[in-house]
C-alpha cells in the first residue's frame, strides 16, 4: 500500500468508492473511502498535481509541469490490479499550467 503525501494536497476527487488526492509533491495517491488506507500511488507528474476529474475507466489530472495525464481507474480493471493507477496518456502542448 502506499503512504501519505510528502507535500500540500492540492485537489480531491471521490469516485466509486475512493478518494484521490493529488499533491504539491507530485503524487496522485488513491484512498480507500470506507478504510482510509492508501491503495496505490501514481506517479510520473513533474509538476504539482492541480486537477483530477474521471470518467467510468480514467482519471485525469493536470499539472504545473504543462501535461494532462490519463490514469487507469481500480474499478476499470477487476481482476487485473497489476495495472491498476498506470499512466496510459501524456497529453503535452500547454504553454502555461493546466488548471482545470
Amino acid at each position: 500500500a502506499a503512504r501519505g503525501h510528502d507535500g500540500v494536497v492540492t485537489c480531491l476527487l471521490h469516485d466509486a468508492g475512493a478518494i484521490y488526492s493529488g499533491s504539491s509533491d507530485e503524487k496522485i495517491i488513491c484512498w480507500d473511502f470506507a478504510t482510509h488506507k492508501a491503495l496505490y500511488c501514481m506517479t510520473g507528474h513533474e509538476g504539482a498535481i492541480v486537477s483530477l476529474a474521471s470518467n467510468s475507466s480514467y482519471v485525469a489530472s493536470s499539472s504545473a509541469d504543462l501535461t494532462v495525464r490519463l490514469w487507469t481507474k481500480h474499478t476499470a480493471l477487476v481482476g487485473d490490479d497489476s495495472r491498476v493507477g498506470q499512466q496510459v496518456r501524456v497529453v503535452y502542448g500547454h504553454v502555461k499550467s493546466v488548471l482545470s
